[in-house]
């Protein structure tokens, strides 16, 4: 049993195989293509690129190093038979995310326990929300933060590479 590198799939036969990458299928391989220039990316440039970022600007509160990072939070609402569940994840410095994941972690406690499914529920959303917010308080680049900057340094150096081919 594989995982696809690019949509996460699980397959068992079949898929494409590109250096150390498993594709599911053939668009996936394509859509796939910046995670093989990735793997060519010397590993110091690319925590340098997240060290760089983690440093930079909040897009919220606009305060430079207080650790901008990708960070999520979990909601959960329900009424007698209805559930609202929802996952976000946003990019902003350690207290901005704090202050989202504390309002989320509020928010299902509120309104979480109101149907039968919800008092199972709701500890496990509030659970999902404590462990976010413990890692708020990390003082380097997530590994999530790395792997998508990687991915898009490496989306715009083949962008380059066709538009020079291109001319």
């Amino acid at each position: 049993m594989a995982v696809c590198s690019e949509c996460g799939a699980l397959f068992f036969v079949g898929g494409q195989k590109h250096g150390a990458r498993k594709f599911c299928s053939e668009r996936c391989a394509e859509k796939g293509v910046a995670l093989l220039v990735v793997d060519q990316m010397p590993k110091p440039a690319i925590n340098n690129l997240a060290r760089q970022f983690f440093d930079a600007e909040c897009p919220v509160c606009h305060r430079t190093n207080r650790g901008v990072d990708l960070r999520r939070d979990h909601r959960l609402i329900s009424a007698i038979v209805v559930q609202h569940f929802s996952d976000r994840q946003y990019v902003c410095c350690r207290s901005c995310g704090a202050r989202r994941q504390l309002g989320m972690l509020g928010a299902t406690l509120a309104l979480g326990w109101w149907s039968p499914r919800g008092i199972f529920m709701t500890p496990v959303w509030v659970g999902k929300n404590a462990f976010e917010l413990i890692k708020t308080a990390r003082n380097r680049p997530s590994a999530e933060i790395s792997d998508l900057l990687a991915r898009e340094a490496a989306e715009d150096i083949l962008a380059r590479v066709q538009t020079s081919a291109n001319c």
